[in-house]
């Protein structure tokens, strides 16, 4: 334990505890030494799953920040996050292909319970850990639509978000899914800002790189030039022919940061609108996918990726596939 330095040490045990915070728990009770070094790493790397995970981390969070400020010691951060609110893998019931209509209610106000639990743990939990956060992948499934959660991400340079965004603003504003119980205070969150309130004072101010993922990102892509006025990379993966149609739209209102667009067709081998529509701006099209894609795919793909950032890897900002 001697023989390296605490540096060393940390970035051993950052690498260790890379989407697992078991191992950090496992090593923060060897010994006193370990757990030293281990506090400020412990947590660089999180992913949680269920409201229930979310709740037992933010009582260890919360704890061992506690803890690092008694000893004066420095305080544990959360550097990469995943989210992942999947059907069979979190803690909210989906309604079956058949159901019948008194199920529909029981089951509105069950989601609308866990909409309001939700907003507050993920408020308290953003408020915790956002202004350390560098890359942020989210998972979703339009069978679990989510609510609005009021928050800013002052550091994040990198960002995922598969099926939906809406948790982060709602604009355009579209009527809610028939499957989401509506709420005129979206659950204790307040209204979500308009566009002007937005631009004054933009969600991801210094995030560079946005990869989109299988939905419907036509009628929001104008409004991430809003949002993350910094943003250098975009990639949108499974797109579209509706998505492909506004990427290839001059008129589409792009940060002037925008260096490169990755973009995969779901359907279509090539669309070379895409690359004229954007002069000065590093174009690549990516070979349609061969197969009519399940969202598991991604559940599995993505979180590969994520970890492969944290790792030096390329993650999805590849020329080729």
């Amino acid at each position: 334990m001697n023989s390296l330095p605490t540096e060393v040490w940390q970035y051993i045990f950052k690498l260790a505890c890379v989407e697992s915070t078991r191992t950090g728990s496992a090593l923060s009770r060897t010994s006193k030494a370990f757990r030293h070094v281990l506090t400020p790493v412990r947590f660089d790397s999180v992913r949680l799953n269920s409201l229930k995970q979310i709740e037992k981390f933010l009582a260890v969070y919360e704890a061992a920040v506690a803890e690092a400020t008694s000893s004066k010691s420095d305080p544990p951060h959360v550097r990469h996050l995943l989210l992942a609110f999947l059907p069979g893998q979190t803690d909210v019931i989906v309604l079956g292909p058949s159901f019948h209509f008194r199920d529909f209610h029981s089951w509105q106000e069950v989601k609308k319970q866990w909409n309001e639990r939700f907003v507050s743990l993920m408020t308290r939990l953003f408020d915790l850990i956002s202004p350390d956060l560098l890359t942020m992948t989210v998972l979703q499934n339009h069978e679990i639509p989510l609510p609005y959660v009021p928050c800013s991400f002052p550091a994040l340079r990198e960002l995922t978000l598969l099926h939906e965004d809406r948790m982060f603003f709602r604009m355009p504003a579209k009527p809610e899914s028939w499957m989401e119980p509506s709420d005129n205070e979206f659950y204790g969150a307040g209204t979500p800002p308009d566009k002007e309130v937005l631009a004054a004072k933009p969600i991801f101010p210094a995030l560079e790189r946005l990869h989109l993922v299988d939905g419907e990102w036509e009628a929001k892509l104008p409004m991430w030039a809003v949002v993350a006025p910094r943003l250098t990379h975009l990639r949108v993966s499974s797109a579209s022919q509706e998505c492909c149609d506004v990427l290839s739209s001059a008129l589409l209102a792009t940060p002037p940061t925008l260096s490169t667009l990755i973009v995969q067709p779901h359907s279509k081998d090539r669309d070379a609108r895409i690359a004229n529509a954007h002069p000065g701006v590093d174009v690549v099209i990516l070979p349609a996918l061969k197969r009519d894609l399940k969202q598991e795919y991604w559940y599995e793909r993505l979180p590969r990726e994520w970890v492969s950032r944290q790792t030096g890897g390329k993650g999805a900002w590849v020329r080729s596939e």
